[in-house]
This record gives structure tokens, C-alpha cells and sequence, in this order.
């Protein structure tokens, strides 16, 4: 939820080298977070063994509450680094003379080439992937005064680091408790108090699932919020539509596939709203530029991308034996 406080463009914003940021790290100040899952409970291999934690927090109760030991600083988190600001003053770190800060700013530079030319695969009929329809959404949003929610599980990962914030208290997802379902909440939230700013709420099929009839208090309450629907008919990975239905007969449907091609831009529209669904770039681009457009509609933009089909799903944190990659 901090993401903003120092814009993406920052040239010391290396969160597009996170994973070599946190390997290579000697020394962490958490500013009012914990060591939890998103940030692999401290542990190596993604954090180097001899890494030292400086915890931040105004509760006490959380001093303690992390998977490594942490040096608390229990206080005021803008008193608390006012002091440890004022003496010694601090030499900032540039890149031309520290060979960390250089490392970082350079594999920044790799990874945002490689983002970027991987929303460039394929072309206008290809079937979407999360980073092709994210190349043409970031191409045509505006690049300020705009509040992104985005909850689910691949959509909200790879969202994160494929929008940049350049402003604080822009930006809201499911948070470390992974919580599903606070999408439209969160959105409804955002457009009331950011009344004059374009919410833009970017979510899963199945995150969008667990609250979209609040489309109706949206759409009831004159809200004009723009949601994006990225569905590939299933949590992490669905089905293709003849592999759902043979798996649905015999009885070896998994657990994560949703319908193939539900029509949540139809509950938009039986709602009162405006709605849409594309499978392509030049559909995709045609229509987002219709809806920003509207300033006084409830929109849906269904979006079909790959299913992803039968993978094994992993994450890193749980797995300390995995290496690191940076």
C-alpha cells in the first residue's frame, strides 16, 4: 500500500529489481510493515543470510511479529525517522560511486526492457496474455490522477510492477492478508474520495466474483468507475473451453477453473451499466478508449486472455531450497 510514496520514476526506485535488491541488502528498515509473506518471511534465499532488520511500527504488539529477528524501534513512524534522519546526517548513495546502488539502478534498466517487450508479443489478433493487455491498458490510461485497485491472484502480481505510481495512496490491493473480494469496495471507497480522479480497477475473473454485484451499488449510486476484468477462466489458470467441458464429464474438473468466457460485462449492463467484452488488441484499445470517454457510466471491460491451462502452481516463499534469482 506504500507504493507511491516515492514515485516509480524515481531514479533511485528500484522496486523493478526487487529480487536483487533483497538478496544483496545488508542492512532493512520496515517502516510500518512485517516480514511477512510478500516479503518471504526474511528468510534466505531470497534475503541474504547476514541481512540485519530494523522494525519500525507505532504498535508494540507488532514488535516481534516477524519471521526473523528485527531491531524495534516502537513510535511514531514519521518522529521515528525525523530522528534517525537528524544526526548523523546521512550521505546519500549515488550511483556513480557505489557499485549496490549502480548494480540496481542498471538491473532496473533490464527489467523494465524486458516488461516492456513482452507486452509486445504477438499481434492485433493474437489471443491476449496479462502483459499484452497490460501494454495497451498503461498505453491509453492517463498518467496522473488516476486511483488503481487491483485484487486477484496473477492479475494483481504482475500488475504491481506493470503500472507505475508516481504519487502516494493511489494505489490499493488485497494487501498481505490476500484478502479476495474488496475490489468493488475499495473502488466505490476510492471514487468518493478522489471524486474528480479516474478510478481504474484492474482484477481477476475470480477476484472480481467474490463481490461484483456491488456493480449495482456502483451503477445505482452514480459512480462511474472503470473496471478491467482480466479473465482467463480460472484462479491462477483455467481451462480452454473443450478441456473444461471434457473435464467437467468426467469428473476431473480442478478446483481452480471457473466457466470458460463468463459474460461479467453482461451484469454491468443488467445492472444499468455499460459493458463490454474483447479478445484482442485492437478491441481492447478500442473499447478502454470508449469507456474513458464516459465520465458518468459504471463500466465493465471483460478481457480474455490465455487460460494458462494445467500448471503446476509454485511460490518461491514456500520453498526455501529455490535459489534466488537476480
Amino acid at each position: 500500500m506504500g507504493k507511491g510514496v516515492i514515485s516509480d520514476h524515481h531514479p533511485l526506485c528500484v522496486s523493478a529489481a526487487r529480487s536483487k535488491a533483497l538478496k544483496e541488502a545488508d542492512v532493512v528498515v520496515l517502516v510500518g510493515a512485517r516480514l511477512n509473506w510478500i516479503l518471504h518471511y526474511g528468510q534466505s534465499p531470497k534475503w541474504s543470510s547476514d541481512v540485519r532488520y530494523i522494525h519500525i511500527d507505532i504498535h508494540p504488539e507488532e514488535i516481534g511479529n516477524n519471521g526473523a529477528t528485527t531491531l524495534p524501534l516502537a513510535g511514531d513512524i514519521r518522529l521515528v525517522l525525523q530522528q534517525l534522519l537528524s544526526s548523523p546526517p546521512l550521505q546519500p548513495l549515488s550511483p556513480a560511486t557505489n557499485p549496490y546502488v549502480s548494480g540496481l539502478v542498471e538491473k532496473v534498466k533490464q527489467n523494465v526492457a524486458k516488461t516492456q517487450a513482452s507486452g509486445r508479443t504477438g499481434d492485433d489478433a493474437s489471443v491476449l496474455t496479462y502483459q499484452t493487455a497490460f501494454t495497451v491498458i498503461k498505453d491509453l490510461l492517463p498518467t496522473k490522477n488516476v486511483v488503481y485497485i487491483s485484487e486477484g491472484a496473477n492479475t494483481m502480481d504482475i500488475a504491481r510492477s506493470f503500472f507505475d505510481v508516481y504519487e502516494p495512496r493511489r494505489r490499493l490491493d488485497a494487501g498481505t492478508g490476500a484478502t479476495m473480494g474488496v475490489g468493488m469496495g475499495y473502488a466505490i471507497a476510492a471514487q468518493c474520495y478522489y471524486p474528480s480522479d479516474r478510478v481504474v480497477s484492474i482484477v481477476g475473473d475470480s477476484a472480481f466474483g467474490f463481490s461484483a454485484m456491488e456493480l449495482e451499488t456502483a451503477i445505482r449510486s452514480k459512480i462511474p468507475l472503470l473496471i478491467i476484468v482480466i479473465n482467463n477462466n480460472g484462479i491462477y489458470h483455467g481451462l480452454d473451453p473443450k478441456d473444461y467441458d471434457t473435464s467437467r464429464d468426467n469428473n476431473i474438473l480442478p478446483s481452480t477453473s471457473l466457466s470458460p468466457e463468463t459474460r461479467y460485462d453482461m451484469i454491468a449492463e443488467a445492472c444499468g451499466g455499460k459493458g463490454w467484452l474483447v479478445k484482442n488488441r485492437v478491441e481492447l484499445a478500442n473499447t478502454l478508449t470508449e469507456a474513458l470517454a464516459l465520465k458518468n457510466e459504471t463500466c465493465v471491460i471483460n478481457v480474455m486472455i490465455a487460460p494458462g491451462g494445467r500448471k503446476k502452481l509454485s511460490f518461491g516463499w514456500m520453498n526455501k531450497a529455490q535459489k534466488a534469482k537476480i
